[in-house]
């Protein structure tokens, strides 16, 4: 994760106090970049309409509607979906499912009030996942990556591609170890 920019976070939700302490976690990683943040439907829709992100925390209850009214209104403004957490009470969890259902690949993770216990380990998973979500979203020009020996090129396809590596004995040797899905 370290040589990647640092995930761009947007947090919705009209509690106050759910906004600073999510902040407050945000920007204690390195991992994450604090990039705004909104109430409701009308004034994160118009911050996130010109603001690029990779993360939006979204409460399921929020101001002028819900998480399903916003999801579909972002979607006529953006291209794409950012990764969504779905910010949740426990009471709340049917609708936190419904947004998952309606909205598939994009909700990657529900987390639940009070969303601070095991912060860590939740916030390990989100980060994760909203890396796997932005790299099935990067444009790649043929998907592929070109590896040369001395006698061949394979064509190996992205997201067969579990880890690369280079030789520790030889780094000038130009070695790599590749360990794909099917190699």
């Amino acid at each position: 994760y370290l040589s990647m920019d640092p995930l761009k976070v947007f947090i919705i939700d009209d509690e106050e106090h759910a906004r600073i302490a999510l902040k407050t976690k945000i920007s204690e990683n390195p991992l994450f970049e604090f990039a705004g943040e909104g109430e409701g439907i009308t004034d994160s829709l118009k911050l996130l309409k010109d603001l690029e992100v990779d993360l939006i925390f979204l409460d399921v209850l929020i101001r002028q509607g819900d998480a399903f009214g916003f999801l579909q209104k972002l979607k006529m403004v953006k291209k794409s979906l950012p990764a969504i957490v779905i910010n949740t009470a426990f009471a709340q969890f049917e609708y936190a499912q419904k947004a998952l259902n309606e909205f598939g690949e994009a909700v990657i993770f529900i987390l639940e009030k009070p969303f601070l216990d095991a912060w860590d380990q939740k916030e390990e998973e989100i980060i994760e996942k909203a890396i796997n979500y932005r790299r099935k979203e990067l444009p790649f020009t043929d998907k592929k990556y070109k590896l040369r020996t001395e006698n061949s090129t394979f064509l190996i396809p992205f997201e067969e591609i579990i880890s690369i590596a280079t030789d520790d004995d030889k780094p000038s040797a130009g070695k790599q170890i590749f360990n794909t899905e099917k190699y």
